[in-house]
């Protein structure tokens, strides 16, 4: 774009028009639009060697130009004092804006448990339940302090060992007449029950809520995952329930998780191999 000045007395007015446009055609353009002034070309005194468009009332050469008459489209040059005023505008209008989203940010806080942003007098997380009014931020990872609800943790992993102990313990020493396929899947459906259950209690005691962005559920809906998949879901809450205070038990989950399932197994075709023995005599 080529840049010509219009000369006001001592003021000046830039303004921008098409490079194909001829500068005789724009003097009589603007010479058609102001009758009553006088226009002429002459060196521009604030860039040498420069054209400029000086524009001098007859009776008064600092008055203030004439605003065109009618609803025409408009001039370039109003388009571009406009454009020109707009990022003024915009940023006036702007600055009240930032303003009150800072005002808003220092009304607010993140919660130390969820992450979750509340406000900054809030005394309860309305995501994760956490009392806020304790001092003190907690730890991070495995050493986060533990809530004020209870911690089923160590019965969410004592559970599985238990079974273990009972599957090697009990069905292991039982001879065939004592049903010991019954007995094992009664300890199988036993834990997984139990440690269901223990989910739903400890997910609801810490105001569990469904949120797809940390992968969290509700007490119901933990119940029914860990039942019906419990080799997945079972270890996916030990590490989720660190959203909410309590420890990652991740790591130890799965290791009790391998334990007894590859116990149940093992123990399974053990009797199956026992009963496959027994017959042979009789074939």
């Amino acid at each position: 774009m080529r840049v010509v000045r219009k000369i006001r007395g001592e003021h000046r007015v830039q303004f921008e028009t098409n490079e194909n446009l001829d500068p005789d055609r724009l003097l009589a353009q603007l010479m058609d639009k102001y009758p009553e002034h006088d226009l002429s070309f002459v060196d521009d005194p604030f860039e040498p060697g420069s054209k400029a468009i000086r524009i001098a009332h007859p009776n008064d050469p600092k008055a203030q130009e004439p605003k065109p008459v009618g609803a025409g489209a408009p001039s370039a040059e109003s388009q571009t004092i406009q454009a020109g005023a707009e990022p003024r505008a915009s940023e006036a209008a702007r600055a009240p804006e930032e303003a009150s989203a800072s005002e808003a940010a220092s009304d607010t806080k993140a919660c130390p448990y969820c992450g979750e942003t509340v406000r900054a007098v809030a005394i309860k997380c309305k995501h994760c339940g956490s009392d806020l009014t304790s001092t003190g931020a907690p730890e991070t990872g495995a050493s986060r302090a533990v809530r004020t609800s209870p911690d089923l943790g160590i019965f969410l992993l004592g559970v599985p060992i238990l079974a273990v102990v009972l599957i090697w313990g009990w069905v292991g020493n039982m001879d065939l007449l004592q049903s010991p396929e019954t007995n094992l899947m009664s300890i199988v459906i036993g834990t997984v029950l139990i440690t269901a259950l223990l989910g739903s209690v400890e997910a609801a005691g810490a105001g569990m809520q469904t949120n797809r962005q940390k992968g969290t559920y509700g007490p119901t809906a933990w119940f029914f995952l860990i039942l019906m998949l419990w080799v997945v879901c079972y270890p996916a809450y030990l590490y989720k329930r660190r959203h909410y205070g309590f420890a990652n038990l991740l790591v130890p989950g799965l290791v009790a998780g391998a334990v007894f399932i590859g116990s149940w197994l093992l123990m399974d075709v053990a009797i199956i191999e026992a009963r496959a023995g027994l017959q042979n005599p009789f074939q």
